[in-house]
């Protein structure tokens, strides 16, 4: 980095104090307080108390202009107490904070009795009036009581401007049938990979696929999530649409949840659009009719949280199993009747502990472990296997995990210091069924070659290729919010980085091609191969600022970024295969 841009970047930062930018905090509860006469009061105590925070509550003080910020609290209810030696207090009960808001609590305080408080019970929603991003909140009130799929992607397509896509275009999940293949989020027509996805305010997108394919985080964890479709602020680099799942701290009290939901063959919620006259006419030719239908959903999701130390030390711990047994069209067994299944589950575990060091200093971290599994790959083949337990892939139990840990520092009631380490591991394989694979250069590595028949749509003898995907990615951030008069100023660093390797084999090398069982020609492949991108770094500094102005709020942001990456050899292809294929062995 020459001294030019560095010097710029100082610019950057140095103009930014001065000029309205804008701060997108977690979730902060602000206002002003005046007397009766209209003037505005400094020096008042303000506390936020509420069981969310695991220190109990939160205080600052008014400056001169009469305003109160209290800043980084979780989402929950909260009770606002304001206090002045001489005038009557206010307590406002019932303060209800989301996700990713600025919520205004204004009061007029009267002169009167020290001991004395006047306290109100807030009727009506407080409006976040400061941001004018488009966001929307999913509550876990709303998540549970709304009959939608609970994953990321499915929750949404609640959200006003999201779709949610595939390689083919729009695929909605509808009951759970998509939640073994995950289907990809696109705000306003962004594409897929410019979406962001947070947990707790710190990245966990994948490097799979430019970031398009996200892990699986236990919904049962979530307390709120935020879906954000326009003005992302400086804090982040894609312009696409911005999800941060804001995640469950235990509490002083043990509590658990229990959900459970499911749907079989032949329920009266699954349609089916061919027609009894179609049907009759496919049999005519002595052709046995087959639509995509659904075996079973099924999941079951878990948790429980509570204290390990009371106000020091709290727990969530959740378990998870979901599965989706489905039937794609016109997928066959080898009799050619009886339609094939793909059989596949999800289960996870998930432990989250929320340590509040010292009056100053508080460490969440997070680990959340993935086991997918996939008996037979059938709606990803190119054509029609003529048996699954031959001719489909699976896929192995991979190794998937999402790890967090997050340290917050609240040194005055005006100064907040933050940063984290986040990492997504993403290692999974389309593999043969087990027995299919052959030593190389052997007659049985050339006898058991894929086989496809273009004319009668039938693969058979082994399935496609192997695969296997190894992505990791890993992050960094520290931030720090300082408020001062009437600004609200934040400034950050990111750097992200990891690989996305992916590694190819093939029996004999080849496929072979027929045509109503006369060989046509021979499809060779250059196996094994591997593709091994690094991303070295991924820099990101920024700066935000919130200037309020009476009752005018202007926000604006800098950032600056740095990316590296590099494409390494494939030389060492095979000790990649080797390798990965020892770690699928043993997790089998």
């Amino acid at each position: 980095m020459n001294r030019r841009i560095l010097g710029c970047i100082c610019a950057g930062y140095a103009l930014f104090v001065l000029v309205p930018t804008h701060a997108s905090a977690q979730s902060t509860i602000q206002g002003t307080v005046k007397d009766t006469s209209g003037a505005v009061m400094p020096n008042v105590t303000v506390t936020a108390a509420s069981p969310a925070l695991i220190e109990g509550s939160r205080t600052a003080t008014t400056n001169g202009e009469g305003r109160y910020d209290i800043i980084d609290v979780r989402p929950g209810s909260y009770s606002v107490k304001f206090s002045l030696q001489g005038f009557q207090g206010q307590q406002r009960d019932g303060v209800e904070v989301l996700a990713n808001t600025s919520v205004p609590v204004n009061v007029e305080m009267t002169v009167g009795s020290t001991g004395e408080t006047i306290q109100v019970e807030s009727s009506a929603a407080v409006v976040d009036t400061e941001n004018a991003a488009n966001h929307q909140v999913l509550t876990r009130e709303l998540v549970d009581a709304i009959p939608v799929p609970r994953n990321m992607q499915a929750l949404g397509a609640l959200t006003p401007g999201i779709t949610l896509r595939n390689g083919s275009g729009a695929n909605p999940d509808v009951g759970g049938s998509q939640q073994m293949e995950q289907t990809y989020i696109t705000g306003h027509g962004s594409n897929a990979n410019q979406t962001t996805v947070l947990l707790d305010g710190m990245n966990i997108n994948t490097n799979y696929l430019d970031g398009t394919i996200q892990n699986y985080v236990d919904n049962g964890i979530i307390q709120e999530a935020t879906y954000q479709t326009s003005g992302v602020s400086a804090e982040v680099s894609a312009g696409g649409t911005l999800v941060n799942q804001i995640p469950k701290d235990g509490g002083n009290q043990f509590r658990g949840d229990l959900f459970a939901s499911g749907t079989g063959q032949g329920s009266p919620w699954q349609a089916n659009n061919l027609s009894q006259s179609l049907e009759n006419r496919f049999k005519s030719f002595n052709v046995t009719p087959n639509v995509s239908s659904i075996v079973h959903i099924e999941d079951f999701n878990g948790t429980l949280g509570g204290p390990i130390l009371k106000n020091k030390l709290w727990f969530l711990a959740s378990g998870r199993y979901q599965s989706t047994y489905d039937s794609p069209a016109g997928v066959f067994n080898a009799d050619r009747v009886t339609p094939a299944v793909e059989d596949q589950y999800i289960k996870q575990g998930v432990l989250r502990l929320s340590w509040q060091i010292s009056s100053k200093d508080k460490f969440s971290g997070t680990y959340d472990r993935i086991q997918k599994f996939k008996g037979h790959e059938l709606s990803g083949l190119a054509v029609l296997p003529s048996d699954p337990d031959i001719s489909a892939s699976r896929r192995g139990p991979p190794f998937y995990y999402v790890a967090q840990g997050k340290w917050t520092r609240i040194q005055t009631s005006n100064l907040l210091f933050d940063g984290g380490f986040s990492t997504d591991i993403l290692h999974y394989s389309v593999i043969y069924q087990p027995g299919q694979e052959e030593v190389p250069f052997t007659p049985a590595w050339y006898a058991h070659v894929s086989k496809i028949d273009s004319f009668l749509s039938i693969r058979s003898n082994a399935p496609p290729p192997q695969n296997y995907f190894l992505s990791d990615k890993r992050n960094v951030v520290f931030n720090t919010t300082y408020i001062t008069h009437n600004h609200t100023i934040k400034a950050g660093i990111q750097d992200a980085w990891g690989k996305n390797d992916r590694v190819s084999s093939a029996n004999g090398d080849l496929v072979e091609n027929f045509s109503n069982g006369v060989p046509q020609s021979v499809t060779v492949y250059n196996t094994p191969v591997a593709i091994r991108q690094r991303q070295q770094a991924d820099i990101g500094a920024f700066v935000t600022d919130t200037w309020h102005f009476k009752r005018l709020a202007l926000t604006a942001g800098l950032r600056f970024e740095y990316e590296r990456s590099a494409i390494l050899p494939s030389e060492q292809a095979l000790d990649v295969l080797h390798a990965h294929r020892a770690e699928i062995i043993r997790r089998f």
